[in-house]
């Protein structure tokens, strides 16, 4: 018979008052311990409904996500912590909305409280910047109507959305019906609907808490001796017979961990067959063309009227110590003042004129010759056609008329980056950890060093404390490196649009780069008056700018963090040349990760979780996350070869094997992605034979083709080098796995 569990997941009764709460978190033995607080202002909101979720999601963004968010902002001139973030967390039973400083003194929490409450009731009395409401809800509705999800499948995206309600007793597809609410909110924004908000849910709302997070030096550590010592006391209590049958029940758990699941449950499991897999490979299909000098790579696509915008500088003209100066530049562009706009209100139109503007910079490697690459700082935006002529002349604005003079601006912009780049370190160690085992020996990974990787991240940290002493300094270099990088003979742009909103581009351009270069020569002048030691033109590539890095040699670091868990990492290079790259590997990759590595390092080992990768220009890595374990981890990357010279597998296991490989070829692209793909296969001249070539070796891998790898896992780990990021304890106890430990956080 149906039984009716009782499902409900019941609301916390509210608070009738703040709730205050006090912990600590640990940090190295050479952080300090001052301004290093965090403050978080926490309050639970009633807004499972559709409308209010989408509201609470432009509150986010007008008041403490945006450039400049009133907020955001009157917090940092309050001098309370060196960041400040937080906004909507939605997707649970009680969403909230929370307010987080850091980098805060303990001291400054009633100021803190203050702070939000007497600018959030300035806010309602005054009233909201319309022109940021305006551009989050367009923005938001962008995304919506584009549906890219990057990765993601569309329907697990939408199954997963429709778990928002459908999981609290609400309408499954609540969320997924959105374009009427987006157009009352534009209304409702005209009559006070968000101010009222902020009255009714943050301001007049006691269900809130004050959580405020102290450093403590060894605290992990501490924390690991009690835990010790708790056990031993529970050991100490056990009797012998309770002793032997803990010692029975881990062995066996052991053995369990260790049989392989029977053949007789795997056949219950559906499985497809080889011939059920297209043969045909994925093929790249943009034109090269030429307006007036600057290359076009145009890639034509079903778009529903979104144009895919790229300008792709190439950084050859760049010196190594110029580089991390070209990363600092993708947070500071679209982030200060410009001729023509505030930064708030810059933000606010790049909003409401397209769905979102970035910057990046990324090293594509040439894989006709090792360690050769093409470095592209690339500015990358996507637009209705109708608004290109507008977007064009921002992008023009935003490259030439950036005030970098501007201390107070830059002072914020830096502690902000120093504090996000920590952040990025401590929530991807993983990534981190395999970029640094990389660079001394891959010019690709060097590169991304440089410009997102641990070196810049100490490189942001020595910037930010030269600009106390010399805050001009900066200015003056991020105007040189601009004036260098910013060149059209240093730029191509690649598009994916239907033939009209290509066609309109290319309309377009001629007198884009007629004006692009007026403003360039404009600028010049500009600083020749500001700047007596600068010359006009004297700026572009010297012989000191080297198209490729010099590396050091393969290098073995630890870098010792509070953390509880390691990140643990090995990287190698195989010799294309010797050791042809083949789609074998693509299975391999896939044995590794969810056999081989999976079972050893997350199954056994207790890892969260693993990964493994190997690339055509012969590079490759494996790699634990959130790891318990060390020594035990490199062991069983060294004891790969021998694995793989033994390799078994069922046909069926090599069935599921290859289509695990072939479902990551064959991932569904969004537009953009197959934007961003062309410009890496041109870069790296990556041809639609290759690719139809390594799906064809996907599709026949045999088990011999994978013992046959063992050689390439050799070449990888015969090349010695690694980086671990992680536990301190664990490290030092461990220091003669490493050429050089250290504090990663100083």
């Amino acid at each position: 018979d149906a039984i009716q569990p009782d499902s409900e997941i019941r609301l916390q009764p509210a608070f009738t008052k703040l709730h205050k709460e006090e912990i600590s978190y640990s940090v190295g033995a050479q952080e300090s311990l001052e301004k290093n607080t965090y403050l978080s202002w926490n309050v639970v909101v009633d807004a499972l409904d559709n409308k209010r979720n989408l509201a609470m999601d432009i509150l986010d963004y007008v008041l403490l996500s945006a450039p400049g968010a009133p907020l955001k902002q009157a917090l940092i001139e309050a001098g309370i912590g060196e960041d400040i973030f937080g906004g909507f967390e939605d997707g649970i039973r009680q969403p909230y909305f929370s307010v987080n400083a850091k980098g805060a003194d303990a001291k400054d929490q009633k100021r803190f409280l203050s702070v939000i409450e007497t600018t959030l009731r300035r806010l309602v009395k005054e009233g909201l910047d319309q022109a940021s409401i305006l551009a989050a809800i367009h923005h938001d509705e962008f995304q919506h109507r584009e549906a890219d999800y990057g990765r993601s499948p569309k329907g697990l995206v939408y199954a997963l959305t429709a778990m928002d309600t459908w999981l609290y007793d609400r309408k499954p597809w609540e969320y997924l019906f959105c374009m009427q609410c987006y157009q009352e909110l534009r209304e409702d924004a005209k009559h006070g609907y968000f101010e009222k908000l902020i009255s009714e849910l943050l301001l007049d709302n006691p269900h809130a808490a004050l959580v405020i997070c102290k450093p403590e030096r060894g605290l992990t550590e501490k924390r690991e001796q009690a835990l010790a010592k708790k056990l031993a006391d529970v050991k100490a209590g056990m009797s012998q017979a309770e002793r032997n049958a803990c010692i029975a029940e881990t062995k066996a758990l052991k053995q369990y961990q260790e049989e392989p699941t029977s053949e007789e449950n795997l056949r219950k499991l559906p499985l497809l067959s080889i011939s059920d897999i297209g043969t045909q490979a994925e093929r790249f299909a943009w034109k090269e063309k030429h307006l007036k000098d600057t290359l076009f790579l145009e890639t034509t696509r079903e778009t529903r009227g979104v144009l895919y915008l790229r300008l792709n500088f190439n950084t050859q003209c760049l010196t190594e110590e110029e580089l991390p100066y070209a990363g600092f530049l993708k947070t500071v562009l679209a982030y200060m003042d410009t001729k023509q706009h505030s930064f708030q209100d810059l933000s606010s139109d790049i909003l409401l004129h397209t769905g979102g503007l970035s910057f990046d910079m990324n090293a594509y490697p040439d894989l006709r010759a090792y360690n050769h690459y093409t470095g592209i700082f690339s500015v990358e935006t996507k637009l209705l056609y109708q608004d290109l002529t507008y977007v064009l002349s921002l992008l023009r604005e935003i490259l030439h008329t950036t005030k970098y003079e501007d201390t107070k601006r830059m002072a914020e912009i830096l502690n902000e980056a120093r504090s996000r780049e920590r952040m990025k370190i401590e929530g991807a160690g993983h990534s981190y950890a395999v970029n640094r085992a990389s660079t001394g020996f891959s010019g690709t990974a060097r590169y991304q060093d440089l410009v997102g990787g641990i070196s810049y991240y100490r490189f942001i940290c020595r910037i930010a404390d030269a600009f106390r002493k010399e805050p001009k300094a900066l200015a003056a270099k991020l105007w040189e490196i601009s004036d260098k990088l910013f060149r059209l003979e240093n730029m191509f742009v690649s598009v994916t649009a239907e033939p009209e909103g290509i066609a309109a581009l290319e309309q377009a351009y001629p007198a884009w780069e007629a004006q692009y270069l007026q403003d360039f020569r404009e600028k010049e002048l500009l600083r020749e008056v500001l700047d007596t030691s600068y010359t006009a033109g004297a700026q572009k590539a010297t012989e000191d700018a080297k198209p490729q890095l010099l590396l050091e040699g393969s290098r073995n670091e630890g870098f010792r963090t509070p953390s509880q868990v390691n990140y643990v990492a090995r990287a190698g290079w195989y010799d294309p040349t010797k050791l042809p790259y083949t789609g074998a590997l693509r299975v391999l990759k896939v044995i590794l990760n969810y056999d081989y590595l999976w079972i050893h390092l997350r199954v056994k080992g207790g890892a969260y979780g693993c990964m493994a990768g190997f690339g055509r220009s012969g590079e490759g890595y494996f790699c634990s996350y959130r790891d318990p374990h060390l020594k035990e981890t490199l062991d069983c990357y060294d004891a790969l070869p021998d694995y793989l010279r033994h390799f078994a597998a069922s046909p069926r296991d090599m069935t599921k094997y290859i289509i695990g490989a072939i479902s990551e070829l064959d991932t569904p692209r969004t537009n953009a992605n197959v934007a961003a793909l062309s410009v890496s296969a041109f870069l790296s001249h990556v041809s639609n034979d290759m690719l139809q070539k390594e799906r064809d070796e996907v599709l026949r891998t045999t088990v011999d083709d994978i013992r046959a790898l063992a050689a390439y896992a050799e070449a990888l780990l015969a090349t010695g080098a690694g980086c671990t990021i992680g536990n301190a304890t664990e490290i030092d106890a461990h220091q003669d796995l490493f050429l050089t430990t250290e504090e990663l956080f100083q």
